[in-house]
C-alpha cells in the first residue's frame, strides 16, 4: 500500500514509481527530493531457502531417516530452469543463482501448492556478440559462484548460471548448505584450486546426481546449456511420479529409486 495526497491508502502496482522523501531543508528543491523504486511481484511463500529450513521437501520417517520429495524438488527446478533459460535467450547471465534468490508464490493449481520467480538481479551481465564477457570482479555467492569467476580476466559465459545451478540442485536435495562451516578462502581454495564439488550422500538418484555433476563440471564449455538440463528434469520428473503412483498403488518395486 502507498499513502496517497490525501493521505489515504492505495494499493501499489507493479512497475516503476517516484517516491518523494521529506524535504531536509525548508529551501530544497522539490524536484530532487525523488528516487525511483521498483514495485515487485508479493511472493507469500517467502524464499526457497526458506522452504528448505522449514522440511518442504524432506520428511522425518519414525525410523530417524529422512524421505526426500523429489518430485518437488524437480518441479521447482524445471520452473527455475524455464527461468534461467528465458534470461540467455535475451543474452543475459544471471551470476547469483541460488536458493535465496528463487521466491515462492502461493499457487493452488500446481501440485506443489506455490509457483517460483527467480529474483534478485543486481549481478546480472549482458553478453556480447559473442556470447561471452570478461571477467571484471569475480562478484556473487562465494558457495555458487564457478571457477572461472575467481580468475580476473576469464571469459564469463551463460555456463556460471549453470554451475550454480547444479550447486543448487545438492542444496535441495540435501536440504543443507554447500561447504557449510567453511569461511570464502576455504571455499576459493575447494572449488578454484582442488576442483571438489559437494558429496552426494547414499541413495540419490543417479540421473539427478549425473545432472548436478555435469552442470558443475571445472570446464564451462562441458556443462549442458538450459534446453538439455529441461529435458534432463523432464524425464526425471516423469520416472519420480511414476514411482509415487506405484507406491501408492502398492505395487512391487514401488521403492526403488528411478535412475538409481
Amino acid at each position: 500500500m502507498v499513502e496517497d495526497a490525501s493521505g489515504t491508502n492505495v494499493p501499489m502496482t507493479e512497475g516503476r514509481i517516484n517516491v518523494r522523501f521529506r524535504r531536509l531543508q525548508p529551501d530544497e528543491d522539490r524536484s530532487l527530493a525523488t528516487c525511483n523504486i521498483l514495485v515487485m511481484e508479493y511472493c507469500d511463500r517467502a524464499s526457497l531457502r526458506h522452504a528448505m529450513k522449514k522440511g518442504v521437501f524432506h520428511k522425518r520417517l519414525c525410523n530417524t531417516s529422512v524421505a526426500v520429495d523429489l518430485s518437488a524438488i524437480v518441479q521447482v527446478l524445471i520452473e527455475v530452469s524455464q527461468a534461467i533459460q528465458h534470461l540467455h535467450a535475451m543474452k543475459l547471465i544471471h551470476c547469483d543463482i541460488k536458493p535465496e534468490n528463487v521466491l515462492l508464490k502461493s499457487d493452488p493449481s500446481k501440485p506443489i501448492g506455490f509457483v517460483t520467480k527467480l529474483s534478485d538481479f543486481g549481478l546480472a551481465k549482458l553478453l556480447r556478440e559473442n556470447y561471452y564477457i570478461v571477467n571484471r570482479s569475480g562478484s556473487g555467492t562465494v558457495t555458487h559462484l564457478a571457477p572461472e569467476l575467481f580468475q580476473v580476466g576469464s571469459k564469463l559465459t551463460t555456463a556460471v548460471d549453470t554451475f550454480s545451478f547444479g550447486i543448487m540442485m545438492w542444496e535441495l536435495y540435501t536440504g543443507q548448505r554447500a561447504y557449510g562451516g567453511l569461511g570464502r578462502d576455504a571455499i576459493i581454495d575447494r572449488v578454484y584450486k582442488k576442483k571438489a564439488r559437494p558429496i552426494f550422500p547414499l541413495g540419490v538418484p543417479s540421473a539427478y546426481a549425473a545432472l548436478a555433476k555435469a552442470a558443475w563440471d571445472n570446464d564451462p564449455t562441458a556443462r549442458p546449456p538450459f534446453t538439455v538440463v529441461l529435458t534432463k528434469l523432464g524425464e526425471m520428473l516423469t520416472a519420480f511420479q511414476a514411482v509415487n503412483a506405484s507406491a501408492q498403488a502398492g505395487q512391487p518395486g514401488a521403492a526403488a529409486s528411478p535412475g538409481a
